[in-house]
């Protein structure tokens, strides 16, 4: 985060050092920028707190409030944010079928029919994720 002064000399000051560690806490998603520039006289370094909440499109970051200890606290409403359900259903007729509750991992088929010495790996609804030891192609 870099913080411009507007007016007067119009200074710039790191506000934190970018990270990739986004933190989910209390159901809360938020990055925290930490170790920028010194302030109040070199007793506190400048830090940034953005937190996300679930809104419409992708927002934009507004900016809260600063406390005591040089730290810049943002709120950023986006889609980006908001949790998704995951349904895996399917239709047969007029009848559904909830599957959800077996999509979540993959499974393993053994053949009796074929005598082909192979191992089947299935994931419904979602794509199978990278398994350790098996190397399938995506």
């Amino acid at each position: 985060m870099c913080q411009k002064e507007l007016i007067g000399t119009k200074r710039y000051w790191n506000g934190g050092k970018p990270n990739n560690d986004l933190i989910y806490n209390n159901g809360i998603l938020f990055l925290n920028y930490s170790n920028g520039d010194l302030c109040h006289n070199g007793h506190f370094t400048r830090n940034t707190v953005i937190e996300f909440h679930c809104g419409n499109g992708i927002g934009e970051p507004k900016f809260l409030y600063k406390s005591h200890d040089c730290t810049y606290f943002f709120s950023w409403k986006t889609e980006l944010a908001c949790q998704t359900v995951f349904h895996c259903a399917v239709k047969n007729g007029s009848q559904y079928y909830d599957l959800t509750s077996i999509g979540d991992t993959f499974h393993l088929a053994m053949s009796s029919v074929l005598d082909d010495n192979a191992s089947y790996f299935i994931s419904l609804c979602k794509p199978l994720q990278k398994l350790p030891k098996v190397s399938c192609p995506p």
